[in-house]
């Protein structure tokens, strides 16, 4: 398998700048190798996902995912492609060569020195559009990381919704949906509330309203809750509470009591008037 393309064989060598490239796995810096290592003469390498597949034993997928990566850090790059066969260039040895480069001074047809960039400035700002992608890649990756625990608190935040109201209504259900499945309609809804409000906190309001004989009716449903909420919330802060005496103020009101009691028995057989 090893030897069915043509190439500049190194076995499984690799320079130390590669090994020590810590934004690459182990697979990855193999896979440069392997292409640096048959990337020789005009045709470059022009071997097939399929063999990289083989040798790695790995998907095609995966693959896809290293090459570009590969590409994206510029340690290789598609060098032609006629529709069928895709030809890659390595860029190993230019890489390599940054570790001990300097400006380079070509002379001009009018004997006068040129002044290139080195290799290594010409890395050093691959690397930072290269750094500018990945921070991009990573804030996007977090953002849609992000929707989806959005649409997961959502998700359960509905069925909580539903089971209360089920557990007071049995026969409640969603208007075109299965029973026991909530609509988007009510995902979209609670993630507005959990815009304004905490899952703990609008499961409290929830269960107030639907306890009550006047808001159970009028709370069936997220956008229902959503649309009532400070009203709710109010009511809540108004509960009567259960205040908790002292144990000297106890027994000043049980004595108060059976002070009342004695004082309405004496008016009620004619002691006091």
């Amino acid at each position: 398998m090893y030897d069915q393309f043509p190439r500049d064989f190194k076995g499984i060598w690799l320079p130390k700048e590669l090994l020590a490239d810590e934004r690459l796995t182990p697979q990855e810096k193999m896979l440069a190798a392997e292409i640096d290592s048959l990337d020789c003469g005009e045709l470059r390498c022009f071997a097939s996902n399929e063999y990289f597949q083989k040798i790695f034993k790995v998907s095609e997928r995966v693959i896809q995912q290293m090459i570009s990566k590969l590409k994206a850090l510029g340690l290789i790059s598609f060098h032609s492609t006629d529709g069928r066969t895709r030809r890659l260039q390595s860029h190993l040895k230019t890489v390599y060569t940054l570790f001990n480069g300097s400006r380079v001074r070509n002379s001009s047809p009018q004997g006068c020195e040129t002044l290139h960039p080195s290799p290594i400035d010409s890395f050093i700002e691959r690397e930072n559009i290269v750094e500018n992608i990945n921070i991009k890649t990573i804030q996007k990756e977090k953002e849609t990381l992000k929707k989806d625990e959005t649409s997961a608190e959502a998700c359960a935040l509905g069925g909580f919704v539903l089971e209360e109201i089920k557990k007071r209504k049995p026969n409640f259900k969603i208007v075109n949906k299965p029973e026991g499945q909530i609509s988007q309609k009510w995902i979209d809804d609670c993630k507005k509330l959990l815009k304004i409000r905490k899952a703990e906190e609008i499961k409290k309001v929830i269960i107030f309203a639907l306890d009550h004989d006047f808001w159970f009716a009028r709370c069936l449903s997220p956008e229902k809750i959503l649309k009532h909420l400070d009203a709710l919330e109010i009511l809540m802060d108004n509960k009567p509470k259960t205040k908790t005496l002292s144990p000297e103020a106890e027994q000043d009101r049980e004595r108060r009591l059976i002070l009342q009691k004695k004082i309405e028995e004496d008016m009620k057989n004619g002691i006091l008037r």
